[in-house]
């Protein structure tokens, strides 16, 4: 986990939680979240017929934007014009600047969004959380695509097909009761649902800090995550 996710001791101040921003490429897991959230469209509708007088509209050309502006910053590029179907996060901006009446207040919170993303390189990134809980959190990865934490250190293969929505927890395994073998034969129990990690945005594959330690040392960070 190689620093990734924080430990939060037990006299914390939880007025604040420290997490941290990896990178997809890093942790090798599924980007389809991190794509849907960049690039999901949506209609314009109404904001099509034209914008408030003063209004500011965002993006720019993708070749100029790959050039010249960090991704993360080109949704903050002033236009003059939306389309019929825009990126989510476009017309979620539009509407937050443009909610705000007074044209030099719109202005500087534009310049202020602006310069708040221009360290964000759209590399793909992914919020890592505190371990504290993580017994609790089955199934793992942001897609929940691994069942118990046994298959995510590796001491078992992540299985392709398994089910989830059962709540009796298996605690060896650390994570719910997941029907493998009934998954693998295309069928799960009543009230459960099944989880096919070869469908897009379901990958199983990445996050594989610490399968590379023997199987003893892995039973025992288990142990320890147990704990948190």
């Amino acid at each position: 986990m190689r620093g990734c996710h924080a430990v939060i001791g037990r006299k914390h101040n939880l007025d604040s939680v420290p997490i941290s921003r990896v990178a997809i490429s890093e942790l090798g897991t599924d980007p389809g979240l991190d794509d849907a959230v960049k690039n999901r469209k949506a209609p314009s509708g109404e904001l099509l017929s034209g914008a408030p007088s003063g209004a500011l509209l965002f993006s720019v050309p993708e070749d100029f934007a790959r050039m010249f502006i960090p991704d993360g910053v080109a949704a903050l590029v002033p236009r003059s014009s939306i389309s019929a179907e825009e990126p989510v996060r476009i017309l979620t901006a539009h509407l937050a600047l443009n909610g705000i009446v007074n044209p030099a207040e719109r202005l500087a919170a534009f310049v202020g969004g602006a310069m708040a993303s221009l360290p964000i390189k759209d590399l793909g990134h992914y919020k890592a959380r505190p371990l504290n809980g993580i017994w609790a959190t089955a199934p793992y990865l942001h897609n929940g695509s691994v069942p118990s934490l046994v298959h995510l250190l590796g001491v078992e293969p992540r299985p392709e097909k398994f089910c989830v929505g059962d709540r009796k927890y298996d605690i060896a395994r650390v994570g719910y009761e997941s029907y493998v073998s009934d998954a693998a034969q295309g069928k799960c129990p009543p009230g459960t649902s099944r989880v096919d990690t070869l469908k897009k945005g379901s990958s199983r594959n990445g996050h594989v800090y610490g399968n590379d330690l023997p199987v003893g040392d892995k039973k025992n960070l288990i142990e320890y995550l147990k704990s948190l």
